[in-house]
């Protein structure tokens, strides 16, 4: 990502839509990958579990600093919105949804 930046930006973004079941397993290796970059500098600010801002440096520039903000949002799996909907009985996660009887 940082190769799309200008030497001008100073602010960035990296939005993560998850449908995995384990989201905050997805939050845990997000942070782990982003605080493991050659660039990474320092974690800055911490809105939510989901939302951090991060200092980092830009590429080829040793002066010049980006902030960029981790967002994740977690969309839910196919099988965990339809039982909060109401069409998946409980107990059923995992079941083919042609198999499904209601």
């Amino acid at each position: 990502m940082l190769n799309y930046l200008t030497w001008r930006d100073t602010k960035t973004s990296y939005i993560i839509f998850s449908k995995n079941v384990d989201v905050k397993r997805v939050i845990n290796r997000s942070k782990e990958l982003v605080q493991a970059h050659p660039n990474f500098m320092a974690m800055e600010k911490t809105m939510s579990d989901s939302c951090i801002t991060y200092r980092f440096k830009q590429n080829g520039e040793t002066s010049k600093e980006c902030f960029m903000t981790l967002h994740v949002f977690d969309l839910g799996s196919r099988e965990t919105n339809l039982r909060i909907a109401g069409q998946v009985p409980d107990g059923s996660i995992g079941t083919p949804i042609g198999t499904l009887t209601t």
